[in-house]
């Protein structure tokens, strides 16, 4: 009986330390996903910067939105990009939100922030 609990010990350990890598591989490859979709955003934004100052202003979007290889950048990163009056509206109140200190620019990282919000598949 001893010999039989003990074996079942050894055999539970196992099971549950396997379970545990299989979750952290989980966790690792979606912490990689993000980071890729970041990257991905990241780059977005600075093909958006047209004037290359560092700061996207809402006529970089716009522009964008009306730009076809902007479009499908914006879609390979995840970010729907409709080109309809609501959508529009929507973005631009995200802009304005983002914006905090009223300056009609974002940084890159507040950008990011503000596209990650943003309805996105």
């Amino acid at each position: 009986v001893v010999l039989l609990n003990l074996m079942t010990g050894m055999i539970i350990e196992r099971v549950v330390s396997a379970a545990d890598q299989q979750e952290q591989e989980r966790c690792a490859l979606i912490e990689r996903g993000y980071q890729e979709h970041l990257y991905k955003l990241r780059t977005l934004i600075c093909q958006m910067d047209s004037d290359d100052t560092g700061y996207l202003e809402w006529h970089e979007i716009e522009a964008a939105l009306s730009d076809p290889v902007l479009l499908e950048a914006m879609e390979d990163a995840g970010v729907l990009a409709a080109q309809d009056a609501q959508h529009k509206a929507a973005l631009r109140d995200l802009f304005r939100l983002a914006d905090v200190d009223d300056s009609g620019k974002l940084d890159v990282e507040t950008a990011v922030a503000m596209l990650v919000r943003c309805n996105h598949k």
